[in-house]
């Protein structure tokens, strides 16, 4: 299972190291927004190593990881994506009471 943490444009990957004869693990990422096409291989990293931060990360954003030996990978993790954050639209403003009318919006 990969999780992340959202730090200001960072995003931190974690996964469960469940191998015993990995020689690392490769970090995959698409931009697709579908998370189900176009991953690259962005980063290899070293054995024991459950843990990467990407500074380059956007909103929608998707993430494996996969551990590697000389005998190829294993199956790739869940995917994860980054949290598109939608803001609320804008409150019409308060009413306006002038006088004995009451104006709302």
């Amino acid at each position: 299972m990969v999780t992340f943490l959202i730090v200001l444009l960072a995003v931190t990957l974690s996964w469960q190291d469940n191998s015993n004869d990995e020689k690392g693990f490769l970090i995959e990422k698409t931009i697709s927004g579908n998370c189900s096409t176009g991953f690259v291989e962005i980063q290899r990293v070293g054995v024991n190593i459950s843990l990467w931060a990407d500074d380059l990360a956007h909103p929608g954003d998707c993430y494996r990881v996969a551990a590697f030996n000389d005998y190829g990978s294993s199956t790739y993790t869940n995917t994860a994506q980054v949290p598109v954050i939608v803001e609320p639209p804008p409150q019409p403003p308060p009413c306006v009471t002038k006088g004995k009318s009451k104006k709302c919006r």
